[in-house]
């Protein structure tokens, strides 16, 4: 299955430690409630494949203005 999940201003934002072993990141809307439940091998993918992007994210602009 594929599945998108847009996250826009109102969207809620929960993450949880369940037991110590799980974690679970849930993106609530309006209308819907999404669980993305890990534990610490998928985090530390996740974590992974995120933290370069991170890295651009908060670099400072160049004269042009771009990121």
């Amino acid at each position: 299955m594929d599945l998108t999940v847009s996250v826009y201003e109102d969207t809620r934002l929960d993450v949880e430690l369940h037991g110590g072993e799980t974690l679970s990141l849930a993106f609530g809307g309006p209308v819907q409630k999404i669980i993305v439940s890990l534990d610490w091998d998928d985090f530390d993918r996740l974590y992974d494949l995120m933290s370069p992007f991170a890295g651009i994210r908060h670099r400072e602009p160049d004269a042009g203005g771009a990121r």
